[in-house]
């Protein structure tokens, strides 16, 4: 017997997981983010000049890492994380998980584009992701699917010029949502995120040091 695909909503399974609230606290992570990553290179020796500032695009991704991990363990934004490899340990990542859905993080050049195939892990299924199968296939409901979500930013500048939540497909975005293009305003004022991150030397070292476990651990 053949199943019958039903299709689910991305945009319902990506509100539903990281609402407005979540989504404006990341935006506004990702924008301290890029700060973090400017004043790590002006405030590090072997990184401020010509050669070393190109080693922004690398560092950048980490320090958005670095400071969800951060408030999360703060207990300022409502996820979880944990760390994984790739398929032959080369390479130790962040995943960001919230409700039914874990979320990778990259950068890209463009805000139409997801990651390059490795980035999604060769074991995450991207293709159909967001059917359910009823048939001989097992039923999977909302509460116990996983779905697998992508937050992207812009690979240059200063400021970030696209910060995107979505659903990554076989051939693209199932749908995503541009969450700087949304209010930072929430509907509480209660343990909001500060607009600037306050880079004094202890939060440089607290980078280096995650900069240094997640290619120590990478390299294993």
């Amino acid at each position: 017997m053949n199943g019958m695909v039903i299709p689910v909503s991305a945009m319902d399974v990506i509100r539903s997981n990281f609402p407005l609230r979540t989504r404006s606290q990341i935006a506004t992570i990702v924008e301290q983010a890029f700060h973090l990553t400017k004043e790590a290179i002006k405030h590090t020796t072997i990184l401020n000049w010509d050669l070393g500032k190109r080693h922004e695009g690398y560092l950048r991704p980490l320090a958005v890492a670095f400071l969800m991990q951060q408030k999360i363990n703060q207990g300022e934004l409502e996820c979880t994380f944990k760390f994984e490899y790739n398929s032959n340990k080369s390479h130790r990542y962040i995943v960001i998980e919230k409700g039914n859905s874990k979320m990778t993080i990259s950068q890209v050049d463009s805000k139409y584009k997801i990651a390059r195939p490795a980035y999604f892990r060769k074991k995450k299924q991207m293709a159909n992701q967001a059917y359910f199968n009823y048939g001989n296939e097992p039923i999977y409901s909302d509460d116990s699917h996983i779905y697998h979500l992508l937050l992207t930013f812009s690979s240059g500048g200063d400021t970030p010029e696209f910060i995107n939540i979505g659903m990554p497909g076989d051939a693209g975005w199932m749908d995503r949502i541009d969450i700087l293009k949304e209010l930072h305003a929430l509907p509480s004022q209660d343990n909001l995120i500060e607009p600037e991150v306050k880079i004094i030397p202890e939060k440089l070292i607290e980078l280096k040091s995650f900069v240094e476990e997640v290619e120590d651990n990478g390299s294993k």
